[in-house]
């Protein structure tokens, strides 16, 4: 015989105790929200009411959400805090503690609307999450599991911009059409830095010019290098480690508008 505390715990904000609801079993936590909820914002659910798959769940038997399938070919798991920050999209504030907040919580509510099929919470999350600061691999793989084309540009800028090069986890979600353009762009990025610096010094040198592509490939390129910030730093500072025919450089503020004049380019070449 089951005891009292071997029961799953009951949410504290998403258990219903009245008509019309559906227990759902999520990390051994039960929800009970209201199905005119569900079919009002979720695609899923609203076709399984239609169907009439669901009827007749309680406490004792509660509806097991189960992992869902991803465009990338990955699974997503369901979390008892990715389920209530669903709900909770779809009820008042007032009627519980903590709304979502923050890109890593918007981020369970782009997965339920993927897996629930729900227009409403997908806009919502993409409202919050597109100014959010991703790391460019992040929103990559999100625009790439969830088929948010509009944030591709933004991510390819910033693989184009970091000084690590994309890892094979990036090339995952890369579609094949964009690589290309995607490497170029971080080759013509480095080559512009590279003219421009050389154009400063007023000497039309190629040796001087392949001396600081290379050091740019490098810091670029992965390894132990560097971020933007220290690009401008070296392109101004360590003036002596840059070229030993001119010895000059760019200064911070031509340096951030020559990259940022630069990548804004990335978009065009990285759309199909």
């Amino acid at each position: 015989m089951t005891s009292a505390s071997d029961k799953p715990a009951r949410h504290p904000d998403f258990y219903f105790d009245e008509p019309d609801t559906i227990v759902f079993k999520v990390d051994d936590i039960l929800f009970r929200p209201h199905l005119f909820t569900l079919r009002r914002y979720c695609g899923l659910f609203r076709d399984l009411l239609d169907f009439g798959s669901l009827v007749e769940y309680s406490d004792e038997k509660p509806f097991t959400l189960a992992n869902v399938h991803l465009a990338d070919g990955t699974y997503e798991e369901i979390s008892s805090k990715g389920f209530a920050l669903a709900l909770s999209t779809m009820y008042p504030e007032s009627m519980f503690d903590k709304p979502p907040h923050g890109a890593d919580e918007w981020m369970l509510v782009l997965d339920a609307s993927h897996r629930w099929q729900s227009d409403y919470m997908r806009r919502l999350a993409i409202h919050h999450l597109s100014p959010a600061e991703l790391d460019p691999s992040t929103r990559l793989r999100l625009a790439s599991s969830y088929a948010i084309d509009e944030w591709l540009g933004k991510a390819y800028i910033g693989l184009c911009r970091r000084r690590l090069a994309p890892t094979p986890a990036d090339l995952h979600h890369i579609h094949p059409h964009h690589a290309v353009a995607l490497f170029q762009a971080r080759e013509e990025l480095l080559a512009s830095i590279c003219t421009a610096l050389s154009s400063t010094c007023g000497v039309a040198n190629q040796q001087c010019a392949m001396f600081r592509l290379g050091k740019l490939r490098a810091i670029f390129g992965g390894g132990e290098g560097v971020d933007e910030q220290d690009l401008v730093s070296l392109a101004t500072k360590d003036q002596s480690g840059w070229c030993s025919v001119c010895k000059r450089s760019l200064t911070p503020l031509q340096m951030e508008k020559l990259i940022g004049t630069h990548v804004a380019k990335i978009v065009k070449k990285a759309r199909v």
